[in-house]
């Protein structure tokens, strides 16, 4: 097993995302203030989904063989224009 950590982050302000949902394998987990969350999985290839209600849904493979360390991108359902 290897301890990998998910960030989820604003595409547009590149800011963490709190409260975040991401489902990996058989776990589904809320991101904490820093929009991260943590999780044990053996080495190999998932497929990562993650979720909030401002944000469209997001889906990536990771290769947890490769690296330990992720960012995902959610884009904001309203930008604001000035």
């Amino acid at each position: 097993m290897v301890t990998v950590e998910i960030q989820v982050l604003d595409f547009i302000t590149k800011k963490p995302i709190p409260n975040a949902i991401v489902i990996v394998d058989r776990y589904s987990l809320k991101t904490d203030s820093e929009g991260k969350v943590v999780v044990d999985l053996e080495p190999n290839l998932y497929w990562v989904v993650v979720k909030h209600p401002n944000y469209y849904d997001q889906s990536q493979a990771i290769d947890v063989r490769l690296a330990q360390k992720f960012k995902i991108y959610l884009m904001p359902k309203v930008v604001l224009v000035r």
